[in-house]
């Protein structure tokens, strides 16, 4: 059996996105898949409405892949975004490899007019204004506070070893933060490479708002993202603050525990 599930999630009904009503952003997704380069198990979660909750039934595809002692590595995506990198899993999977603490792995992903997005979760201001295809992010590899479940490749030793996302965060906000805390402090990194490149075409409220931003050279009401949920009180609740690196704000410390 292969090492290597990959859970593709479709967000078809209840969207308002012409993308998804009509699957064009799956069948792109799948056609992307044809370049993994590496052989792997395939699961399909198919018509997850947004906001009616994807935790519990990636959970349920999670604990179904952990099941099987041959898994090594899961590989999470949503239907809206499309890695246009040859041999994207490969790269993944070897790099994994070839560093244990790293727990994940995401690919620096980009808005569909080829501007990066990721850098505002990062801590860097400018990085937005560099294209898609600048020679920067060959070597650009950064740790990187959030287990990105839209497009990501974890250890599932790490997911054994800290469980699987909180259900409580079941509308899909924050999940992501809170398995970063538990993994840090289990001892594993999430890393982030611009080795592998990805869009992210349609989804989400705060992409628009990074798109926009970034466009205009400015991450101006980040904030308003934060408190656009109603989840955050519960993160709160049970870290003691917000995520700690979220918005470009570092940890206090190595292992914090918030």
């Amino acid at each position: 059996m292969p090492e290597v599930y990959v859970v593709l999630f479709s967000y078809v009904s209840g969207e308002s996105y012409a993308q998804y009503k009509n699957g064009t952003a799956t069948l792109e997704a799948l056609e992307r898949l044809k370049m993994a380069g590496y052989p792997y198990r395939f699961v399909f979660l198919e018509d997850v409405g947004f906001r009616q909750g994807i935790i519990k039934p990636l959970n349920t595809i999670l604990r179904m892949a952990l099941a099987d002692t041959d898994c090594q590595f899961i590989h999470m995506q949503s239907n809206d975004h499309h890695c246009i990198t040859p041999n994207w899993l490969k790269i993944m999977v070897e790099t994994l490899k070839s560093n244990p603490t790293i727990g994940c792995l995401s690919p620096m992903q980009f808005n569909d007019h080829g501007h990066c997005m990721t850098d505002w979760e990062i801590g860097y201001s400018n990085l937005g204004l560099k294209g898609i295809n600048d020679p920067y992010w060959d070597t650009f590899a950064e740790d990187y506070v959030d287990i990105s479940r839209g497009f990501c490749t974890v250890r599932a030793e790490m997911l054994r070893k800290i469980g699987l996302f909180d259900e409580n965060f079941g509308t899909g906000a924050f999940e992501n933060y809170d398995m970063w805390n538990r993994a840090n402090n289990a001892g594993y990194r999430s890393h982030i490479f611009g080795k592998v490149k990805y869009t992210h075409c349609v989804h989400g409220n705060q992409i628009h708002v990074k798109s926009r931003d970034i466009e205009a050279g400015t991450h101006q009401n980040v904030e308003k993202w934060w408190d656009s949920y109603d989840l955050g009180p519960y993160y709160v609740s049970k870290w003691g603050e917000g995520p700690g690196n979220h918005h470009g704000r570092k940890p206090a410390f190595e292992g914090a525990v918030w």
